[in-house]
């Protein structure tokens, strides 16, 4: 874990150094991150190419197996590209100019009007990057996690530890493989919540930094843009979830672990619910007490990790009730709960709705 930890924070080091902008930086690293996985699951996936583990940092990783006995030999180009990206932006931060990067930024574009037609398409076009990172990462988390399904299972197969965590989680099925794909869904619903929960706090942000301004000015009300941002967001999160399934799915393939897409898919939109009441929540708050959005939103869901935790040590059922992942099962380790799902959907969404009621009829608030 430390080795891909230093091997992701060289590259984001250099990267910062290189391009002028923070999100050129983050996108620069980010494919970078996702090109070395790629590579990783190839060799993975297909026998005959097992070569490329050396040619990705992510597969020096997977050579060493620590704990099984491999080969310490890869520690040598993992150490060798750390102290090297190390030094280049040591040098590089020593020679470019303050607020810019050693490569160069072009002063003009060409205009691109692509989704500027209206405050729904600007909605997009804004988060669109934003998204398009989100689902890296957790596209990334879900084949990680698959890539590896089979040989964790068989590990924890006589394991009455993880027997007892997955039955506190609300697990259904005995299978380990099933287990242990909920209980990465269960993760994935943190992701997904604390998406929501940022796109709460960004749509409060635009407000607070004067940017809504822009368009409650003209003929856009205060209603349809906030109702705008919201319909985005949810998007967004039905994307994520099905990017949650798809990438597990497609990285648990060549292991057979008897779970198909139909049931992946289904788990990856199962958080969804969770999240749409996190982001009606965050928004019916924006509509009240505009400050306070992020510190609830967040906290909810620290309240809600938390709980689940510990599960098994919390006896009182009103404690345990307020969490809202409590009201999430663990496809495909259970089947989904279609109640709880259907007053999470109507609770999130009568909420933003309220959220944006209130919006419509106070005054905007600064910082």
């Amino acid at each position: 874990a430390t080795g891909s930890a230093s091997i992701c924070m060289a590259f984001a080091a250099l990267a910062s150094q290189l391009l002028p902008t923070r999100r050129a930086a983050i996108t620069w690293a980010a494919g970078a991150l996702g090109a070395m996985f790629l590579i990783r699951a190839l060799a993975d996936t297909v026998a005959s190419l097992g070569w490329l583990r050396w040619v990705t940092p992510l597969g020096w990783i997977e050579i060493l197996h620590p704990i099984v006995g491999g080969q310490p030999g890869a520690l040598i180009p993992w150490g060798a590209l750390v102290v090297i990206l190390s030094f280049l932006t040591i040098v590089l931060a020593g020679r470019r100019d303050l607020d810019s990067g050693f490569l160069p930024s072009r002063d003009t574009a060409p205009a691109r009007t692509r989704l500027l037609g209206g405050h729904l398409g600007l909605n997009i076009r804004l988060n669109r990057l934003t998204l398009l990172g989100w689902l890296l990462g957790i596209g990334v988390w879900s084949a990680l996690f698959a890539s590896v399904i089979k040989t964790a299972a068989e590990a924890l197969s006589e394991s009455s530890a993880f027997t007892g965590l997955m039955g506190s989680l609300g697990a259904q099925n005995h299978r380990v493989v099933e287990s242990l794909f909920g209980f990465a869904f269960f993760f994935i619903a943190i992701a997904m919540a604390m998406y929501a929960a940022s796109q709460a706090g960004a749509t409060r942000e635009e407000e607070a930094r004067g940017y809504a301004d822009n368009l409650l000015v003209r003929t856009v009300s205060r209603f349809h843009w906030l109702a705008g941002r919201v319909a985005v967001a949810i998007a967004g999160l039905v994307a994520l979830g099905l990017a949650a399934g798809f990438f597990t799915w497609a990285a648990s393939t060549w292991q057979n672990t008897g779970v198909g897409l139909p049931r992946l898919i289904e788990a990856g939109l199962n958080p969804v619910a969770p999240a749409i009441f996190i982001l009606g929540l965050g928004t019916l708050v924006h509509g009240l007490a505009p400050r306070l959005v992020p510190a609830i939103a967040y906290g909810v869901i620290a309240w809600s990790f938390l709980v689940e935790m510990l599960g098994s040590v919390i006896r009182s059922p009103f404690v345990v009730d307020l969490s809202v992942f409590h009201y999430m099962a663990l496809v495909p380790a259970a089947d989904i709960r279609w109640d709880s799902t259907a007053a999470l959907l109507g609770l999130g969404l009568g909420a933003a709705l309220l959220g944006a009621a209130f919006f419509n009829r106070r005054d905007l608030a600064g910082q």
